[in-house]
C-alpha cells in the first residue's frame, strides 16, 4: 500500500469509491474542485500491480485544526487497516505545521466508522441533527487531540 498525493489520474477512480460509499456523493465537480483548492490536503491510497485506488481523504486545517471532509475506501479493501493510514499520513503532514487537533463529522448509523474512529482515540463532541438532511440521519461530530493520538500510538509499540 502506498499512500500519496491525489493527482487527476486518480479522479475516476475515487468517484467510483464515493458513488459506492455515500448516500449523497459529491459530483465529480465537487471532488475536483476540493483537489484542486489551495490549502486542502487530498491523498489517495494506492494499490496493487495496476496501482488501482483503495481510498482516498480530503482535509484541511482551520487555525489548529484539521477538519476531514472526506475518507472512504473501495468496498472490496475495506477492514485492511486503509483509512487508518490514509488518517495517519493527514495528521502526520498537519502536525508539521501546527496542528493540534482533529474533527470530523460521521453518521450516527456508521458503525464501522464510529468504530475505527473510538479506536484511534476520536470521542463523540455532539450530535448534528438531520445532518445529511430532513429525514435522512443525523452525524456525530467526532473530536481528537493529536498529543492524545501519539500517546496512543507510543503505548501500541
Amino acid at each position: 500500500m502506498i499512500i500519496k498525493s491525489i493527482s487527476p489520474e486518480h479522479i475516476d477512480e475515487i468517484v467510483k469509491i464515493e458513488n459506492d460509499s455515500f448516500s449523497k456523493p459529491w459530483p465529480e465537480q465537487i471532488l475536483i474542485n476540493y483537489i484542486k483548492k489551495p490549502g486542502f490536503f487530498c491523498n489517495v491510497a494506492i494499490s496493487g500491480e495496476n496501482e488501482d485506488v483503495a481510498g482516498y481523504s480530503i482535509s484541511t486545517l482551520i487555525y489548529d485544526q484539521i477538519h476531514v471532509f472526506k475518507i472512504a475506501v473501495s468496498r472490496c479493501q475495506r477492514k485492511k487497516g486503509i483509512a487508518t493510514e490514509l488518517l495517519s499520513d493527514t495528521f502526520n503532514f498537519y502536525e508539521k505545521m501546527g496542528a493540534l487537533s482533529v474533527i470530523l463529522e460521521v453518521g450516527t448509523t456508521n458503525a464501522p466508522a464510529i468504530s475505527l474512529y473510538k479506536k484511534l482515540g476520536f470521542e463523540i463532541i455532539r450530535t448534528r441533527k438531520n445532518y445529511y438532511g430532513r429525514n435522512e440521519g443525523d452525524a456525530f461530530v467526532m473530536g481528537l487531540a493529536l498529543d492524545c493520538y501519539y500517546q496512543k500510538l507510543l503505548s501500541a509499540t
